[in-house]
């Protein structure tokens, strides 16, 4: 959707199509929305959350040990660079996207700490704990 909008797919060219177009398609913020909610489903962010336990608790430590370190910081990485250099140009617009950011990791940690305190399963609880604790910068 933001390249058929656009014509662009690389994230400073992607905000500068969104800082010089005035009338700005609803095609175009349907397509920044979800790679946003990709960027929260690899980071499980609430709501995007409930996939993470039941894959935790699946997989081997080294496995489960691999996705709540490295694929996270990595996805954290791209959040980060997007908020740093993908939307600096649009800052009108961005300081909008600020505050979903602010709820979505207010609601993740929330939630993160009320979940665990019932939990009995070790790999469980260690998602949970770790998740909240992911946010607090981005809250």
């Amino acid at each position: 959707m933001v390249y058929s909008t656009l014509g662009v797919t690389k994230f400073d060219e992607i905000a500068e199509g969104l800082a010089i177009v005035s009338d700005v398609s609803p095609a175009l913020w349907v397509g920044v929305g979800l790679i946003l909610v990709g960027m929260m489903f690899k980071v499980s962010a609430v709501p995007f959350h409930m996939w993470a336990p039941d894959v935790y608790e699946g997989a081997p430590y080294p496995v489960t040990a691999y996705l709540a370190i490295g694929s996270k910081a990595a996805a954290f990485a791209l959040i980060l660079r997007l908020a740093s250099e993908g939307f600096v140009p649009a800052t009108e617009r961005w300081e909008q996207w600020q505050v979903v950011f602010a709820v979505l990791a207010a609601a993740t940690m929330l939630l993160g700490n009320l979940v665990a305190l019932g939990q009995k399963n070790l790999k469980r609880l260690w998602l949970l704990q770790c998740r909240p604790c992911r946010f607090h910068p981005a809250g």
